[in-house]
């Protein structure tokens, strides 16, 4: 290998450990920052799961449904969506203005 060659490629080398210097030193207020964002984000998170899960499973004045009730729930959309859904059929079943 000649010294140019050798130049060139110790060139290549310095020019590569100085980007992954200015990275590194790019990086480091972020990395400062990550623990105070994840403790932002524990502690703004439980509240809203909970609040989740709450309005999912208390209504009027924190009376629980039970299982019976969530069923009795899920027939009925799911009944609804069947009568969206479903292909209408028959004499009757056309929709629009009589003609």
């Amino acid at each position: 290998m000649t010294l140019a060659a050798k130049n060139v490629e110790a060139r290549r080398v310095e020019e590569r450990e100085s980007r992954v210097r200015r990275l590194r030193a790019a990086a480091v207020p972020y990395l400062l920052l990550l623990p105070a964002v994840l403790a932002l984000a524990a502690v703004s998170l439980y509240p809203t799961l909970d609040g989740i899960r709450a309005s999912l499973d208390r209504f009027r004045y924190g009376q629980v449904f039970g299982p019976d009730k969530w069923l009795a729930i899920v027939v009925i959309l799911a009944a609804q969506t069947y009568l969206l859904l479903a292909p209408a059929s028959g004499p009757g079943a056309a929709v629009g203005p009589p003609g």
